[in-house]
């Protein structure tokens, strides 16, 4: 009986010892629907080292943009995708966000 124990505690034991990865950086979303006329949309990254550089292209600008600081702004209804590469620990980690924009409906009233 108590072998058994000492064996199934030493086992656990090793299971806790296992180095866990890092984790690579990438955007908390892989796609995002917008608005023409509307909000915008700030991509944020996970696992982002201090540190790290970042930067972001639009695949098609006359649909959406995006700024250096990762601003997505609805331009004109279509898709395109926003790359993000990050450098981080002498690595480039690249990640994709595939954005619909779609047209505005404005309803009045008298």
């Amino acid at each position: 009986m108590v072998l058994c124990l000492f064996v199934s505690i030493f086992a656990n034991m090793g299971s806790m010892v296992k180095a866990q990865a890092a984790a690579s950086p990438a955007p908390t979303v892989k796609k995002v629907t917008l608005y023409v006329g509307y909000e915008n949309y700030s991509i944020k990254i996970k696992d982002l080292r201090k540190g790290s550089k970042v930067t972001y292209t639009s695949s098609n600008k006359k649909i959406a943009t995006v700024t250096s600081k990762g601003v997505i702004s609805p331009v004109a209804a279509g898709n395109a995708t926003i790359t993000v590469s990050v450098a981080q620990s002498g690595k480039i980690y690249k990640s994709t966000i595939v954005v619909t924009v779609k047209k505005s409906i404005c309803i009045y009233y008298q």
